[in-house]
């Protein structure tokens, strides 16, 4: 069920439940290029200052280069404070890593419950920065499946939120996008979605 749900998913590990592993996360992106994916999310982020690496680039333009769309959430900096990161400021790895191209697309969270703003407006503790976000999509209270290990209550669904939940709705409508125009590159996938945000 979803944006796109008839599209086969390939999930991959790039995290050990309390890091993301930019080497695990390289080889995910490796075997899902060699293994034909045509869209990639990547709901994870680097953790501060330290947190980017231009190690990945290469890696993103190899996916690039095979025609994939490749959708990255921007991260969520102090959640309980509400201060999201200005990643103009402090850059983070994987969705800065552009290079000063869009090789990647990088999604902010919105608060689509705020009723006052019409779900137009980034949660505060949701990062930003023009330089590696290019879209916002919904990131509070997204009802998504939960692993066995974490449901509550016997459940397989939760609500959750995070920048994590804003990037598979982008990747979901570029899966819709690639299945109904095949002929797209990925780059105007990207540019459609970029163009049609309102």
């Amino acid at each position: 069920a979803g944006i796109a749900s008839r599209a086969k998913i390939m999930p991959l590990i790039v995290s050990d439940g309390s890091a993301v592993s930019f080497n695990a996360l390289q080889n995910a992106i490796d075997y899902a290029i060699e293994n034909g994916a045509e869209v990639i999310n990547i709901s994870a982020s680097s953790i501060g200052s330290s947190g980017y690496t231009e190690g990945l680039t290469p890696v993103f333009q190899r996916a690039f280069d095979k025609g994939i769309v490749i959708v990255v959430a921007a991260g969520n900096r102090d959640t309980p404070g509400g201060i999201g990161q200005n990643l103009n400021l402090i850059p983070e790895s994987p969705v800065c890593n552009n290079k000063g191209r869009r090789l990647l697309l990088g999604v902010a969270a919105l608060n689509n419950v705020d009723s006052a703003s019409d779900g137009r407006t980034k949660v505060s503790w949701s990062s930003y920065g023009s330089n590696c976000v290019n879209i916002a999509a919904p990131g509070v209270s997204i009802t998504s499946t939960v692993p066995p290990a974490f449901q509550k209550d016997r459940l397989f669904y939760d609500s959750v939120d995070g920048s994590s939940f804003s990037t598979p709705i982008v990747a979901g409508i570029a899966a819709a996008l690639k299945s109904l125009m095949p002929a797209l590159k990925n780059y105007e996938i990207m540019n459609r979605i970029i163009a049609t945000r309102e």
